[in-house]
């Protein structure tokens, strides 16, 4: 088995592999959205997503569209760091 030595990966390894519920905390559900992303190729899907994490986290438009900026940059050098 070849060691993970990316530490992007080895971040989104360790999130995806737990088995806790990420969007229960809103300190979690922020941690997997930057690295793993609260994202689908639905837009429905996204605005329900958007809402619940309203009306839990009382997470406004601004903070989720913040959230949805920090993930592409977090993709974007995850990108940049493989050799």
């Amino acid at each position: 088995m070849k060691e993970v030595t990316n530490p992007f990966e080895s971040l989104h390894n360790s999130i995806v592999f737990d088995s806790r519920d990420w969007g229960k905390d809103k300190k979690d559900a922020w941690i997997y959205g930057v690295i793993v992303g609260w994202t689908s190729d639905d837009d429905e899907a996204i605005e329900s997503m958007f809402q619940e994490f309203n009306k839990k986290f009382n997470w406004d438009r601004y903070t989720w569209n913040r959230l949805q900026l920090l993930h592409k940059e977090y993709l974007k050098y995850k990108k940049m760091s493989k050799y």
